[in-house]
């Protein structure tokens, strides 16, 4: 499953879900409206017709009503990050974390967790929907989210229980206790390594 090492970030897959949510919470088109306004900017500022893209005509302010083409994604995803444009609920792929926590904290993270606690998943998936809805609040801990009250009670709930091994559990713990390594709105969290990860055979 592509893991080396039993903490949060630390696997394949996870990545994998953190895409996911990232493109299902509207970050992949805000990229795309922040890189037609800083276009539109630079022609502004030369004097010069904005070289625009047809895929990014039609992008609007917000990454959840912008509605661009899906024709040439890749190359609107490789020109966001040529210009140091990346988005991700995940701190540590994102390039602008405070600007991405102000658009999360006012509803695309609420509606995320609504989309993603609303999945009906089959009985053979080891990573449910409880363990996505506790990954995406890790991840809105490292932006320094608002976290819903759903998710914030569901995190206190089920961390423990819904497949993660012990080194992330013991990460979580920390994070949702109320002590002073406990998670505090409004600052990005930094899920810090266990010293001891008696999951990781990894060599």
């Amino acid at each position: 499953m592509g893991w080396w090492g039993g903490g949060l970030f630390q696997s394949e897959t996870q990545f994998d879900l953190i895409s996911d949510a990232s493109h299902e919470a509207g970050l992949s088109d805000l990229e795309k409206v922040v890189l037609s306004q800083q276009r539109a900017q630079k022609a502004a500022d030369s004097g010069q017709p904005a070289d625009i893209p047809h895929d990014d005509a039609d992008l609007t302010t917000s990454g959840k009503d912008a509605k661009p083409s899906s024709d040439n994604d890749d190359d609107c995803w490789q020109v966001c990050r040529d210009n140091g444009i990346y988005f991700s609920i995940w701190s540590a792929e994102c390039s602008d974390i405070p600007f991405v926590r102000e658009y999360l904290n006012n509803g695309a993270l609420f509606e995320l967790v609504q989309k993603t606690a609303a999945k009906v998943q089959d009985d053979w998936s080891v990573y449910n929907t409880g363990y996505e809805l506790v990954l995406i609040g890790a991840c809105a801990m490292t932006l320094g989210c608002k976290l819903p009250t759903f998710l914030r009670n569901f995190m206190h709930k089920n961390y423990h229980s819904v497949g993660f091994r012990n080194a992330a559990i013991e990460q979580l713990r920390k994070a949702l206790s109320d002590g002073p390594d406990g998670y505090k709105e409004g600052e990005p969290y930094e899920f810090k390594e266990p010293e001891h990860d008696s999951d990781c055979d990894c060599g």
